[in-house]
């Protein structure tokens, strides 16, 4: 939202904006008191004002009812590689959520990404862990230029949904990348 505005929607605000968070406290969205027009658009326009949230509990939530996962030109994170959604703490969710037999795609323009989830991420998840595994199925660093080829019709008709930020990269001369994982519960 944006804290140097009186209004929180956008055809009422004028210039730049600065933006501010929103915080979850026990359970429901939490601004201060000074924080005027955000106190007006969650206490009368947020479509789900009221609701009580909880947190994630992978015990709980969705154990062993997801398909399949795709993560699609997701942030590299350079500087937080923990908060990389193929790192450890992610793939130890996903576990928790893929049916077995379920399926993991990665869908970048980023190689550090495509690189640390296949050369590092995936292989020290599959070493660590008993029980469990990822097991590669497809890789490519140029999908598009002679990746996708070897993708059954249905396969190459879902790559090909592009999406805002692939098209821009793809306009810029960028490779796409593409791994695609099944995940093995013994």
């Amino acid at each position: 939202y944006a804290t140097n505005q009186r209004s929180a929607f956008k055809d009422e605000q004028k210039g730049y904006s600065t933006l501010g968070h929103i915080f979850f406290k026990e359970g429901r969205l939490s601004v201060p008191k000074t924080d005027r027009a955000l106190q007006e658009l969650l206490s009368l326009y947020h479509p789900k004002k009221g609701v009580l949230y909880y947190e994630y509990t992978p015990q709980v939530y969705a154990e062993n009812e997801v398909d399949e996962i795709w993560i699609l030109f997701a942030d590299p994170q350079m500087e937080k590689p923990r908060k990389r959604l193929t790192s450890r703490l992610f793939l130890d969710r996903y576990k928790h959520i893929l049916k077995p037999e379920g399926t993991l795609n990665l869908k970048s323009d980023s190689t550090d990404l495509y690189e640390y989830t296949r050369d590092e991420s995936i292989p020290e998840f599959n070493q660590e862990r008993t029980g469990c595994q990822f097991e590669k199925v497809f890789d490519t660093d140029r999908l598009y230029e002679h990746g996708i080829n070897a993708l059954d019709e249905t396969m190459q008709k879902v790559l090909n949904i592009r999406t805002y930020y692939e098209q821009m990269w793809l306009e810029q001369g960028k490779s796409i990348k593409y791994l695609r994982y099944d995940f093995k519960k013994s």
